[in-house]
C-alpha cells in the first residue's frame, strides 16, 4: 500500500457524511471533530493476555497484502496486514469508561473480517494499556473531553408499548434495548425491524421521538461545550448532538 500523508488519511475517515437531519437531534448543529470507532482485540499468550487496539479510518484496498491472523489460537478471526507508516503521527483522543487519553500514532495497518466488519479497513494502531476500556477515538487532542456512560437498561415493556403506538413492528420483541442517558430524561430505544440488517435507535424524551438513527448507542461524549450521543454501526461511529454541556 502506498505511503499516505496525514491529510490523505484524515480525508479517508470511516465516518459517514451525515446530513444535518441525521446528526442533529436537538438543534441545528454540525458536530466536529470527527469520531471513529475503536476495534480492540484480546490476544491470549502464555505470559498473559495482551490487548491491541486500532482506530478505524476507512475502506482500504486488500489486493497484494500479506494477511495473517491478528489473534491466533483464539475465536477472533480478524486478519491484519502491515501498511506503510505515516509520514507524521496523527493525534487522537481515546474515550471510554477509562476516561480520556491523548495518543499519537503513525503505525498504519489494514484489518479485515473482524467482529464489526468484513471488508478491508485502513486503521492506526494505538497504545492499549492492559485493563483500559476505550470505545471511540476523536480526531485531534482533546484532553478535557469526558465520557459519560449510559445508565443500566430500563424497563422494556413501556418502550415496546410506545414503539407499537408509533407503528413500529419489531422483528423480535426480545431484541429491544432501552438505556437512559445519565443525568437527563433522554432514553435510547434500540431494536431490530423486519427487514433491517442492524440496530435501529430512536432518541426518546417522554413521549417525544427526536429521530431515528442507524446503529446502537455506546455512550455520550462531552467536548467543547457540547454533549453528543455516540452510535456505532459496523466499522463506523458517529455522533448526535444532544445539547450544551451543563
Amino acid at each position: 500500500m502506498r505511503n499516505l500523508t496525514v491529510s490523505a488519511l484524515i480525508a479517508a475517515l470511516a465516518v459517514t457524511t451525515l446530513t444535518a437531519q441525521r446528526a442533529d437531534a436537538c438543534g441545528n448543529y454540525r458536530p466536529e471533530p470527527r469520531v471513529m470507532r475503536l476495534s480492540t482485540h484480546f490476544l491470549p499468550q502464555a505470559t498473559g493476555a495482551k490487548t491491541r487496539s486500532f482506530v478505524l479510518f476507512g475502506p482500504a484496498a486488500s489486493e497484494g497484502l500479506a494477511w495473517r491472523l491478528l489473534a491466533p489460537r483464539s475465536y477472533d478471526a480478524t486478519k491484519i496486514a502491515d501498511a506503510a507508516a505515516l509520514e507524521q503521527p496523527v493525534a487522537l483522543t481515546l474515550l471510554g469508561p477509562t476516561g480520556a487519553r491523548v495518543v499519537k500514532s503513525s503505525r498504519q495497518v489494514v484489518l479485515a473480517q473482524s467482529w464489526e466488519f468484513d471488508g478491508a479497513m485502513s486503521a492506526l494502531e494505538v497504545p492499549a494499556p492492559r485493563g483500559a476500556r476505550f470505545e471511540i477515538a476523536i480526531e485531534g487532542a482533546h484532553a478535557d473531553a469526558r465520557w459519560i456512560s449510559l445508565d443500566a437498561e430500563t424497563t422494556r415493556p413501556a418502550a415496546a408499548t410506545w414503539l407499537a403506538a408509533t407503528g413500529v413492528k419489531l422483528r423480535d420483541p426480545r431484541m429491544l434495548s432501552v438505556r437512559r442517558i445519565h443525568g437527563t430524561d433522554f432514553e435510547t430505544v434500540s431494536f431490530y425491524l423486519d427487514g433491517s440488517r442492524g440496530w435501529v435507535t430512536y432518541l426518546k424524551q417522554g413521549d417525544r421521538n427526536h429521530g431515528r438513527f442507524a446503529g446502537a448507542p455506546v455512550g455520550v461524549i462531552a467536548n467543547r461545550g457540547a454533549r453528543q450521543l455516540v452510535l456505532s454501526r459496523g466499522a463506523e461511529s458517529y455522533v448526535v448532538y444532544l445539547g450544551a454541556d451543563a
